[in-house]
């Protein structure tokens, strides 16, 4: 009986940990994207050209 008790405790105190670190990143994440993208294709663009020549 104690067993089960203790286990309905880890699952739960589980959960709730994890909806917060989801919902934590997304919105972290979203703000260094936008700048990331557009630098990217930019970059290899200058690096091909330098190596033909």
């Amino acid at each position: 009986m104690n067993t089960e008790g203790l286990s309905e405790v880890a699952v739960k105190d589980a959960q709730p940990v994890v909806e917060q670190v989801a919902e934590t990143p997304p919105e972290h994440e979203a703000v260094p994207t936008p700048p990331v993208v557009p630098e990217a294709p930019v970059a290899p663009a200058i690096v091909i050209p330098n190596l033909d020549d």
